[in-house]
């Protein structure tokens, strides 16, 4: 997984040394629209994978990016995150709850599994989520989950991609800021 974006100052120094703005707060802003950037690219990859059965609201609150130092930001997947079952467009038929979790594969069918009611009626905490007996009796019912964006990530090898867009992505944001400071020094804005 991808565990940091790093920046060395000393490279970048040189070609803001006319500048009388701070180097580390310049940094701080380009490493900080990149890690947002490269999330959301994560975020669109990943839903391209699934077909766009998940919406990018839901896959976005799963990609954490968080600030780790003056200029490094840490975008996290966590492993133990799944997505609920009725995010994947599950549907109740006759032989249980049918999902599709993969763009490229067919619905797959959960035997013996039920949905709870949608909100505004008469259970609302259920909230749409698919369940599965445990036993024959009526009660131990567990959650059914789709697959990890974790696990989708990884078993489609996407992190050389990120890394190398992650890259792209820096080096386009270094020469918008130079060319904001450029400007911003001659007086045009």
């Amino acid at each position: 997984m991808i565990n940091k974006i790093r920046m060395k100052k000393n490279t970048i120094t040189p070609a803001l040394k006319n500048f009388r703005k701070n180097v580390t707060g310049q940094l701080q802003i380009v490493a900080s629209k990149t890690a947002k950037k490269t999330r959301t690219f994560m975020v669109k990859d990943l839903q391209k994978t699934l077909g766009f059965n998940v919406t990018q609201k839901k896959l976005k609150q799963t990609i954490t990016s968080r600030k780790s130092g003056w200029t490094k930001h840490t975008i996290t997947l966590p492993k133990e995150f799944r997505q609920p079952l009725r995010d994947f467009k599950a549907r109740h038929i006759k032989a249980g709850v049918s999902y599709k979790i993969d763009s490229r594969a067919g619905r797959q069918v959960a035997p013996g599994a039920f949905m709870g009611p949608k909100p505004g009626t008469i259970h609302t905490p259920w909230n749409g989520r698919a369940f599965k007996r445990l036993t024959k009796k009526r009660l131990p019912i567990a959650q059914l989950h789709g697959a990890s964006p974790w696990g989708i990530f990884t078993k489609n090898k996407r992190t050389k991609l990120v890394v190398k867009e992650a890259n792209k992505i820096l080096r386009a944001e270094l020469a918008e800021r130079l060319r904001y400071l450029t400007l911003k020094n001659q007086g045009v804005i």
